[in-house]
């Protein structure tokens, strides 16, 4: 949708075929980094977006009893349920005039250009998925919000804890099955660890079927947005401002400008899900990374600000890796 308005900004008509009717939910993908804010500054949605979400200015890391904060020094990120940003730009695109076709899947031909955004998919080859055997729950919380989106590094997964509404946030389990009990006894399970691992909060509901989670993998073709073009890992958080940045250089007048930025993006946002895929598991690793990050906020900062989508974790120097590798 975000691309389709690109499109409209520059006078060209699209129509936009959906296989499901919407307003459509994910299990995951409701943290927008500011890299993806700005860019919906640009389509006009960024007040809208902030009055149906929530706007944070960091990301918190927890793993045991060790625990760091970062933050972003280039703006706010919004934490918005996929359903209301759903229906934003749908009614964005309806205002301006772009056909929404829903529950009528399209075939692929030659008679039109067209723009892939049909999201997590086999890409043949292409795929390098690092853990696509996890699993993704989602559920939805009320209790203390916190300016930040919360990462706990579990020895089962990830909890992750995204500010969404005034009172209201949306818990995100990416969990490993083989760590976990029997799927019958997930949600009392995994409402137990939530709760002892962030006590405060209550009224756990919309609880959401659990879902398969894809990896890292690079693109299929370039006719393509978001996950469809290139899926990251949900550790990185940057799934949601990757599919805006990506629709918005697809949707502009291909060059190798815009080929440049988007190699660029998936290379920044690429480099920082596998350094924390490296780190992740909760075990020493992760106890490493949140102790060395809290002991180095500046760093964390500096890591943050890097974190846009222009820049790698490379720029960061190797002084500051060695930082974060010794304790």
């Amino acid at each position: 949708m975000a691309a389709a308005l690109f499109l409209k900004k520059q006078g060209l008509a699209s129509v936009i075929h959906e296989a499901v009717a919407g307003p459509l939910d994910r299990v995951c993908g409701e943290g927008i980094l500011p890299v993806g804010v700005s860019i919906l500054d640009e389509l006009g949605l960024k007040g809208k977006v902030i009055e149906a979400g929530r706007p944070f200015s960091g990301i918190r890391y927890l793993c045991g009893k060790y625990h760091a904060e970062g933050r972003f020094d280039f703006g706010q990120g919004i934490g918005i349920s996929r359903h209301r940003l759903h229906h934003v730009l749908r009614e964005a695109c309806l205002l301006t005039g772009v056909e929404v076709i829903e529950g009528t899947p399209w075939r692929l031909d030659d008679s039109s250009a067209w723009i892939d955004a049909r999201g997590l998919r086999p890409r043949g080859g292409h795929d390098r998925s690092l853990r696509s055997s996890r699993v993704g729950i989602r559920m939805r919380v009320s209790g203390p919000i916190k300016d930040v989106v919360q990462v706990a590094f579990m020895s089962f997964g990830e909890i992750y804890v995204t500010p969404t509404g005034n009172d209201t946030s949306s818990v995100a389990f990416l969990v490993n099955p083989s760590k976990m009990p029997a799927p019958t006894a997930w949600r009392s399970w995994l409402t137990d660890h939530f709760r002892q691992r962030f006590p405060g909060y209550r009224d756990a509901r919309e609880y959401a079927v659990r879902a398969p989670i894809a990896g890292y993998g690079w693109p299929a073709s370039t006719n393509a947005v978001g996950d469809a073009l290139c899926a990251f890992d949900p550790i990185s958080g940057a799934g949601m401002s990757f599919a805006l940045m990506s629709a918005k250089l697809v949707a502009s007048k291909w060059g190798s400008y815009q080929k440049k930025q988007l190699t660029r993006a998936m290379s920044s946002f690429g480099s920082y899900t596998q350094t924390l895929l490296a780190f992740s598991g909760g075990g020493w690793r992760s106890k490493l990374l949140v102790r060395q990050l809290g002991k180095n906020p500046s760093m964390f900062d500096k890591m943050l600000s890097q974190y846009d989508g222009e820049h790698g974790l490379s720029d960061l120097g190797l002084m500051n890796w060695l930082k974060l590798a010794l304790p």
